[in-house]
């Protein structure tokens, strides 16, 4: 089951979107946003893996879309945090397998699908293109022994 997406500007719950031109120093600034919205709804614990997979979601929207607008997205949700990054590309990303670990190209969603509790992607038609999601848990991980 994919997490509700609210459509833009009906914000069920507190959320952060960025739109910005998809240029490879734009990257930092949806991770810094990721990081700030994070801190201030008291989950800095998960600031860092949220920061870490909006860059991975930003950086694939980039490669994807070079010089085009895309947005980046971060709602705090009853179920989780959820992030979004939106692109105007039709292409859907094909799953992360373990042979994209060693490539060149692949291993990010191999990173969002390894530290997401869920993560998908939903084509966007009244926009073109797609959003990539994912849903992190809003509870401190438990410290392995």
């Amino acid at each position: 089951m994919h997490p509700t997406i609210p459509p833009l500007g009906t914000p069920a719950h507190p959320e952060f979107t960025l739109h910005l031109t998809a240029y490879p120093e734009s990257i930092r600034l949806p991770r810094k946003l990721t990081e700030w919205a994070l801190e201030s709804w008291g989950l800095a614990h998960a600031a860092g893996k949220a920061a870490l997979i909006t860059c991975e979601l930003t950086t694939n929207a980039t490669r994807e879309t070079p010089g085009a607008q895309i947005w980046a997205r971060v709602t705090l949700q009853d179920d989780g945090v959820l992030l979004q990054c939106w692109d105007g590309s039709p292409k859907i990303p094909e799953p992360p397998t373990l042979s994209d670990i060693g490539s060149e190209r692949g291993r990010g969603l191999w990173i969002v699908d390894a530290l997401s509790l869920k993560f998908g992607v939903e084509e966007t038609p009244a926009m073109g293109g797609k959003v990539v999601w994912s849903l992190i848990s809003r509870e401190p991980e438990e410290a392995s022994v």
